[in-house]
């Protein structure tokens, strides 16, 4: 049963990591457009969070697959 709840879990992780790194393109590009330093700096931390979380879960995602092996 631990197994199968882990599956589940792996793949709705794999599901919010597409999200996430979706929007972290889609803030990326803004990136790109001329603004000011304000919204460069907002702009900075989005990206910035946006790889906290995805990096949290990877690392998540590595140890549900670890515990199924």
């Amino acid at each position: 049963m631990e197994k199968e709840t882990n599956k589940l879990i792996i793949k709705h992780l794999n599901h919010l990591r597409l999200r996430l790194s979706k929007e972290k393109d889609a803030i990326s590009k803004m990136k790109e457009t001329p603004t000011n330093e304000l919204h460069q700096a907002e702009i900075d931390l989005n990206i910035e969070y946006y790889n906290l979380e995805l990096r949290e879960i990877d690392d998540i995602v590595k140890k549900l697959e670890n515990e199924q092996s």
